[in-house]
């Protein structure tokens, strides 16, 4: 343990900071922070692509199932909605998201939280070409975070899995910032045009060769045609690995 402040508490119930001296064992409670709910009419409505619901398709208008509830602490200020339960479309989607797109829209008003492929834009007119992408479906809380009344970043998390995007452009995908491309088996993969976290490449692996990545692999599935086991592993070296058994040659890796 270091000697910083750790937050105690979240979402709507009162947290506080404290210090912890590692030397004299001394736990020292600090500032509370409050979150308070903001007023019912102050809220943001998910549209877009993404609902986990079959007969929803695509959400244009405000729906009150996909509303994002909002707090506040001082002068920040967050929108939160978590995919609801129950099979009935009117108000469930089976606790999940789709694989898709999605805006944020506020609620009785023309103003937008877009998303332009390189950063976040808040925008009076709505625009279908500028999404937040997700390409994975599940069961996903998105959350909105406000400073100053700008929006600083959106989220997008839940099982096991997390996407950030940045007021600044950055994206970081289960805690590794996006670049313009990433190192996979030893070679450079390039982002896919267009997309914000998508990479793309051709890797040739031989029979038995250690895959290493900058990201945790463990918790993917290989083709069990050209993997051996369940999937990528990770060893006690903590670099993400597996371990290739087709002699094939070129192939795509997920």
């Amino acid at each position: 343990m270091a000697k910083d402040s750790i937050v105690i508490g979240g979402d709507v119930e009162a947290s506080f900071t404290v210090a912890f001296n590692p030397y004299s064992f001394e736990l020292t409670q600090g500032e509370h922070h409050f979150w308070v709910p903001v007023d019912a009419a102050d809220c943001y409505y998910i549209l877009g692509t993404i609902s986990g619901h079959w007969m929803d398709g695509e959400i244009k208008e405000e729906n009150k199932k996909m509303k994002l509830t909002g707090y506040e602490s001082g002068t920040e200020r967050y929108y939160t909605w978590t995919a609801p339960e129950g099979d009935d479309p009117a108000t469930g989607m089976w606790g999940s998201t789709a694989a898709g797109t999605f805006r944020l829209k506020k609620g009785g008003a023309d103003s937008y939280i877009l998303w332009n492929g390189q950063k976040i834009v808040e925008s009076g007119k709505d625009n279908r070409d500028m999404q937040f992408p997700l390409t994975a479906a599940g069961p996903f809380t998105i959350r909105a975070n406000f400073a100053g009344g700008e929006c600083e970043s959106v989220e997008v998390a839940g099982g096991g899995k997390a996407v950030s995007f940045g007021k600044d452009g950055s994206v970081v995908v289960n805690g590794v910032k996006m670049g313009a491309s990433i190192a996979f088996c030893n070679s450079t993969l390039q982002r896919k045009a267009g997309t914000s976290y998508i990479y793309e490449g051709k890797v040739k692996l031989t029979k038995g060769q250690v895959i290493t990545s900058q990201f945790d692999l463990s918790g993917f599935k290989g083709n069990s045609d050209l993997f051996k086991g369940i999937g990528n592993f990770l060893q006690d070296s903590g670099r993400p690995q597996g371990r290739c058994c087709c002699g094939r040659g070129w192939h795509g890796c997920q």
